[in-house]
Order: structure tokens, then sequence, then C-alpha cells
């Protein structure tokens, strides 16, 4: 417990460290920029103010502030309706934040958001509510690894890089997108998977975690509807059990839905006429993505993170390795179909790089199976290759600290295959 509670402090505060310093260079230029890691995190960051001071969840009552911008025409994270401005994406994250805003907000230390100093001040309860909720994702990461190896260095090592070297430092700890709480939902999800092996009553809390993650994030769903075959393969006398555990998060979309667009079954994108199932939108050509997804050094795992590679390796050993040895050998062989379908299905959406954000945002949402993967692969390697795996992960962490403190956790796609989003900004 000590080692936990430690671990969870040591990586909040790496995670916030910087924080005050932005808060400073955005109070003192006027701009929001340091704070703000893109402007789709806007919506799950205003969304507990919204709830709090007014009760709502129409943004009309605060369309004036600078941040939301709906006096003519809304921006695109918004959907201008008669009834009033409402998220496009899913508001799960906001109410997810809800707890971290509660005190300054009794406290009336946030009073309007209409002024800079106040909008400064969302945008810090945002920041460091993700912060919180990327440290948890990174301690049920540390006590995953302990189900799958005894060697506590090795454990606390990729922990670490699962912490600093990868974009959980910097997307998920640096606001609150839509994939903060994914990540922490399905790392949850995860835990419970590996404890259910030995505690099969825990599989219904597998379903009910992963209602949410969907929730949160719709491309959760491939992950819910593996686990849900691997369910009924391995643990077909909690399958009914596990199908009812899903039903709150059910109930709680289709009550979204039917309050903010008056149908169960129209979320924010469709109401925007942006369907998911339209194909235009699943067009990218694998020989466009797959090269920049493998190669590009603002994108790929093999110049940011490369020992998360690792997990294609275990892949390959998991299945073809006629005994693999591992009371986890089942549940690995479901885990790797998340993960390839996933990266596959994403690789194909037209936004799939993540646009103007900083590396392999698109792919957070599932980087606990990954770097669990990853992990599976290189616990076992000898001491000299263990050696050379620590200064990748050392590179790996320069790149992280360059993207949050110099970078801003920014990069746009036109820089996919070059190195300027990897180089300090120049003064």
């Amino acid at each position: 417990m000590k080692t936990v509670l430690l671990l969870f402090l040591v990586v909040f505060s790496v995670y916030t460290i910087n924080t005050p310093f932005d808060y400073i260079k955005n109070k003192q230029d006027k701009m929001y920029r340091n704070l703000l890691p893109s402007d789709d995190v806007i919506p799950n960051t205003v969304l507990p103010f919204l709830l709090l001071k007014y009760g709502t969840l129409n943004y009309e009552v605060i369309k004036d502030s600078g941040l939301i911008q709906c006096r003519t025409n809304c921006r695109y994270f918004f959907l201008q309706t008669p009834e009033g401005i409402y998220s496009v994406y899913p508001i799960l994250t906001g109410l997810m934040a809800l707890p971290f805003y509660l005190l300054p907000m009794v406290l009336n230390l946030i009073p309007e958001i209409t002024s800079h100093g106040n909008i400064l001040r969302i945008l810090l309860l945002g920041r460091t509510t993700a912060g919180i909720y990327a440290t948890f994702s990174v301690v049920l990461f540390y006590l995953m690894l302990q189900k799958v190896s005894t060697n506590k260095l090795r454990i606390m090592i990729f922990t670490l890089f699962y912490a600093f070297g990868t974009c959980t430092w910097s997307i998920s700890s640096r606001g609150l997108w839509q994939h903060t709480t994914s990540q922490f939902l399905n790392s949850i999800a995860l835990y419970l998977l590996f404890l259910s092996v030995e505690k099969p009553k825990l599989i219904p809390w597998v379903a009910f975690t992963l209602g949410w993650a969907v929730a949160a994030r719709p491309t959760n769903l491939i992950f819910a509807i593996i686990a849900t075959i691997y369910v009924f393969f391995n643990y077909r006398k909690y399958f009914i059990t596990f199908i009812l555990a899903t039903l709150p998060a059910i109930i709680f979309l289709c009550a979204i839905n039917i309050i903010l667009f008056g149908s169960p079954f129209t979320e924010g994108y469709s109401a925007r006429g942006y369907n998911a199932f339209d194909l235009t939108h699943w067009s990218t050509p694998f020989t466009e993505s797959l090269p920049v997804f493998f190669l590009s050094p603002a994108r790929s795992y093999l110049v940011l993170s490369p020992p998360l590679l690792f997990s294609f390796l275990t892949c390959f050993k998991v299945f073809f390795t006629r005994k693999y040895p591992t009371q986890f050998s089942k549940l690995l062989k479901y885990l790797i179909p998340i993960y390839l379908v996933n990266t596959l299905v994403i690789l194909k959406w037209v936004g799939w790089d993540g646009s103007n954000a900083f590396g392999y945002r698109m792919f957070v949402d599932i980087l606990p199976i990954t770097a669990l993967l990853a992990f599976d692969f290189l616990k076992d390697i000898s001491k000299r290759e263990f050696a050379l795996l620590c200064v990748l992960i050392i590179t790996s962490i320069l790149f992280q600290i360059n993207a949050v403190t110099l970078r801003k956790s920014r990069c746009l796609s036109s820089y996919n295959w070059g190195f300027y989003c990897l180089l300090p900004l120049k003064r």
C-alpha cells in the first residue's frame, strides 16, 4: 500500500509540476494555449462549472464566454439547436470531473467564466482532474503488472515508462479529453479481468465498467464486444449478470440522448450530421495510415515509445507458441484481438492521426492493453537486453518532457514526417 501511495504522489506531482508555470504564462500573455492542449477538451472542461453553477447541460447560458464563442455560429464541438447549445462529444468525462470542481464552486472561487482569470481557473481544474485520472490509470497498470511478473524492479521501471514515456503524460494528463477517462475506465476493466481469473464473481463488474467506458468513448465498444465473447466462452455461469451489468450505462446513454437530442439512438455526432456508420468517415487507406503509424517521427511507437512495439511480438508469441506459459493465456488471446482490431479500426478513421495533438493520441484509450502486452514479452529478457530497454525508456521520457513543457502537447498533421515536433521550440 505504501508503494502504491508513493507511486500515486510521485506521478501526480510530475504531471502537475509545470502547471503553475503554464498558468503564470497564460496570465501574462492573456492567452489559453499553455493550459489548453486542444479545443476538443473545452466542452467537458466547462461542463462541471455549467452543472454546478446553473444546473443545466445547456451551454446557452455561458455562450458569451471566450471559451465557448457561440454568439453567432458555434464551434465544431457544439451543436446549436432551437432548445439550446449542447456538446457534440460524450459528456461522461465532464460528469466524472464534477467531484473535483465541487469545492472551488462551493467556495465561489469561480463565479463566472467570462473574465480571462476565471477561464484560467477552470482550465486549471481541468488539468488537475485529468492528472488525477491519468495517475489512477498508472497505479492500476502497476497493479496489473504484479499479476504477470514477480520482478519488482522491472515492474516499477515499466510502470514509470507507462507514466512518463507514453502519451499517458502528453495527452491523458493534460486536459479532459475523452481519452483521459476512457483510459482510466479501460484500466479498471482490464485489472478486473485479471482479478477475475482467480475470482470469477468479479466478472459482472467488468461489464459494468466497460459500459461506462463505451459511454466515455464509443470506440471502446470493440473492447466491450470482444470481452463479452470472452465471458461467454469462459464464464458462461456469469454471462447473464455480465449483460445485465451494462444496463446502468445503457440507460444513462439513452436518457442523455433523449434529453439532448430527442432520441435514444441519436448522439452528438449523428445529431451534427456526422454519422459514424457513414463509410466515408472510415476511408483512410492503410497505405496512408500504416506507414505513419509505424514509422512517423511524430506519431509512431517506433520513435516516441519504442518499447510499445514489443506488444506485436507478444501477439505473435501467444498465437504461435503451443503452450504459452501463463495462467492468463486464455485472457491474452482475447486481449490481442481487442488491441489489433481497435488499432486497425482507428487507422481507417479520417482523423486517425489525432489532428493537432502530440503523438499517437487516438490510440491512448487502449494504451493499458498495448503496454501490458509489451511488458509480457519484455519481462523475461536478459539483464543486458533490459539495460538496452532502459535506454529506449529514457529516450521516450525525454520526448514526452519536451512535448508537455515546450510543445504543449501539440503537433500538426503537416509535421507527421518530420522531427519538428520532437525538437524544442525556437525562442
